[in-house]
């Protein structure tokens, strides 16, 4: 069995997800989820698997003690317990632990060769730890029940378009109200989806972008001028129903966002072209070699 932890949004989720499937396949035994940042925390992140057709379930308390991991409950014993498994295993390869943390945010081959049994905490954002499995990863993040409402017209829109359609994704929200995340990550400047444009227009004339934001307002009042352009964000819409969407487009503009890496790595098409920052982080220092695949073009 493989446990792995969920936490944080919904690109995060996916990126952990993801490792767990790979791994379980490789040891050819079953994924659970530890959700319990979700259950046990009040916040405003949430579990945000269940509209996809995953196929691991929640794991329950006994499945901790099938693989001799304390489970994640609030008491003060379990706390120790894991803390104490932790530091046990510090000593130990990574490949052997029953109890992995990720002790970088670049790839990490050895996790690959982790032990059946075990339970893993981390982000794992690069694709190389499951591009093997694409087809079986892009199965599962599909939408269990069909799109609905404003979510259907707006895939008949894509669909539909005159031109090739281009999503643009406009993260604002917490990078620009958070101070944590504003210290972690910024906002991508107006200079960049502009430049980004710019440069998608160059290499598909007949671009028509489809721009995504959770501040849909400032998307209409500083990129109209990006015309023909269609603002497909409504309150109807569900976030896992707009990550489907920019799925549908047939080339992609990012920002510094987890959330629309996987719009743009969900579509399947070979001859995508996907815009990505160079600057992920306003940190200098992380590394973020591993998280664009090669193929994506950095600004």
């Amino acid at each position: 069995m493989i446990i792995i932890k969920l936490q944080h949004g919904l690109g995060n989720q996916l990126f952990q997800y993801a490792l767990g499937k790979k791994l379980a396949l490789l040891h050819g035994t079953e994924l659970k989820l530890d959700i319990s940042t979700y259950t046990q925390r009040i916040g405003y992140r949430h579990f945000g698997l269940e509209p996809f057709a995953i196929t691991a379930p929640v794991a329950a308390p006994e499945d901790f003690r099938r693989i001799r991991v304390p489970p994640p409950t609030q008491d003060l014993l379990s706390r120790i317990r894991r803390k104490a498994l932790r530091m046990r295993e510090q000593g130990t390869p990574l490949n052997e632990r029953r109890f992995i943390t990720e002790p970088r945010p670049t790839f990490i081959p050895e996790v690959l060769q982790a032990r059946d049994n075990a339970y893993l905490v981390g982000d794992w954002q690069s694709e190389k730890y499951f591009k093997d499995i694409a087809p079986v990863i892009r199965r599962e993040f599909a939408l269990k029940e069909p799109l609905q409402g404003a979510a259907l017209r707006v895939a008949e829109q894509i669909r539909q378009s005159h031109g090739t359609p281009v999503s643009l994704h406009v993260r604002r929200g917490d990078s620009v109200s958070n101070p944590k995340s504003i210290q972690k990550f910024g906002t991508m400047p107006l200079s960049y989806y502009l430049e980004a444009a710019r440069m998608m227009r160059q290499k598909v004339p007949d671009a028509v972008f489809f721009v995504f934001s959770d501040d849909i307002l400032w998307a209409h009042e500083h990129l109209a001028e990006l015309a023909p352009i269609v603002f497909a964000s409504d309150p109807e819409i569900k976030d896992y129903e707009d990550l489907t969407l920019m799925s549908l487009c047939a080339h992609h503009i990012l920002p510094n966002s987890t959330f629309s890496w996987w719009s743009a790595w969900l579509n399947p098409s070979p001859h995508k072209l996907v815009i990505a920052p160079k600057k992920y982080f306003q940190d200098p220092s992380m590394d973020t070699s591993d998280l664009m695949p090669p193929e994506w073009i950095r600004l």
